[in-house]
């Protein structure tokens, strides 16, 4: 994903941190997204994802965790991977702003780091590697 593809938007305190992300899809799927797939009229899904370090939540291990928008509530990661916005048509949007974080204690998060990508599913994202590393709790 290019860097000029993101836009972030810290605010806040580690006490109360505000995260916002504004996606310009116009730069990520320029080029026929869905015509390299051999289709037309695909839709796309959004992901955010989040690496907290060993150590970190009293982690033994790194773990990744999703952030799920309906309860605004950070899971583990799973197979498949959960979508932060599923379906959207490739045309229906040049932005999409994503949310992050509201008012967050970060202050144990120290380390961690937020993703987002885009893809038909959470394979094909991974495989053709659309995603980046968005903000790192610092």
């Amino acid at each position: 994903m290019p860097a000029d593809a993101v836009s972030v938007s810290p605010s806040g305190t580690f006490g109360s941190a505000t995260l916002v992300v504004a996606l310009d899809l116009s730069k990520v799927l320029a080029g026929g997204f869905s015509a390299a797939q051999g289709r037309f009229a695909a839709t796309y899904n959004v992901y955010v994802a989040a690496l907290v370090p060993s150590g970190v939540l009293g982690l033994s291990d790194a773990s990744w965790f999703v952030l799920y928008p309906a309860t605004r509530a950070w899971g583990e990661l799973g197979s498949p991977i959960a979508t932060y916005l599923e379906g959207i048509a490739e045309n229906a949007t040049n932005f999409v702003e994503i949310s992050i974080l509201q008012d967050m204690d970060v202050t144990g998060l120290v380390g961690s780091e937020i993703y987002i990508g885009y893809g038909t599913s959470d394979t094909e994202m991974l495989l053709e590697r659309r995603y980046r590393g968005v903000y790192k709790v610092q």
